[in-house]
């Protein structure tokens, strides 16, 4: 019973009150980010937030790549690429909240200049009751890049199917 409560507070609470919050800024594996809003409380310094992706995107990213990251969250991975000499980081990122703290991250960082967020979804709609999907963004847009990061819980075999 008090389980259930607790779920319909939350759900008034994120429905009406959370997208007028401004963002809380925490760092998240090594890196100043936006993310939750300034009621949450759970939300910590997480070090080893992102740690493989951040991994990958230091083995991979040289001086001078382009990279496109589909679903970027709050932006740390784009900031890590951006740090590691990304020429540009080009972010697609459906959660209209996300695409306000990924900003906010890349400026914080001083990285807004590299890093372009755009709001929007890649392929299908998988879940339409998520709301603010902003704009279709066809898969073969995804192609032009170095390196490519994908977190799209839907998005990525029609990604990867338009690569020749």
């Amino acid at each position: 019973m008090i389980k259930q409560m607790y779920r319909a507070i939350r759900q008034v609470f994120d429905r009406t009150l959370r997208p007028y919050l401004p963002p809380k800024q925490i760092r998240l594996g090594g890196v100043e980010a936006y993310r939750g809003s300034v009621l949450d409380r759970t939300l910590t310094d997480t070090p080893e937030y992102e740690q493989a992706a951040r991994n990958e995107l230091l083995n991979h990213v040289h001086d001078g790549d382009h990279v496109r990251i589909v679903g970027a969250g709050s932006g740390v991975t784009a900031v890590v690429a951006a740090q590691n000499g990304a020429d540009s980081v080009t972010v697609i990122e459906v959660a209209e909240r996300s695409v306000q703290c990924a900003r906010k991250t890349a400026n914080l960082n001083d990285f807004g200049d590299k890093i372009s967020v755009k709001h929007g979804y890649v392929g299908e709609v998988q879940n339409p009751r998520m709301g603010a999907w902003g704009p279709q963004i066809s898969p073969e847009q995804c192609r032009d890049c170095d390196v490519l990061e994908m977190d799209c819980e839907g998005a990525e075999m029609d990604i990867l199917t338009s690569f020749d």
